[in-house]
């Protein structure tokens, strides 16, 4: 549970789709990716202790338990409830283009 809280925590502060991202900076009247490289300075140390320690972790862990039947019956569920194709894809493609291209917009003149 707290390395799908890390990663989603991660996820959001990065994420130009994050709802309170965009919200910081246009509170703060910057550029969005902007803000998002200015969190990288505490955000990022976070994530590199958070990846080093669950390491350390995994690489403790007594795998002579593991039963790779209950893997398989996860994914033969997942499976059947959901159509998994390369075209989901697609809209995540759009998303990086999108945010990366230039924007046809001039600028906002200042006040």
């Amino acid at each position: 549970a707290g390395m799908i809280i890390s990663g989603a925590y991660v996820g959001d502060k990065f994420s130009p789709l994050s709802d309170t991202t965009n919200l910081a900076a246009a509170v703060a009247e910057t550029g969005l990716f902007d803000h998002v490289t200015a969190m990288v300075s505490s955000t990022g140390p976070t994530l590199v202790i958070a990846l080093i320690l669950y390491t350390i972790m995994g690489l403790n862990i007594d795998a002579s338990a593991y039963d790779p039947t209950v893997a398989q019956s996860i994914q033969d569920a997942f499976r059947g409830a959901f159509v998994i194709s390369p075209v989901l894809l697609i809209p995540i493609i759009v998303v990086i283009v999108m945010s990366v291209s230039p924007s046809p917009l001039p600028p906002r003149p200042s006040s």
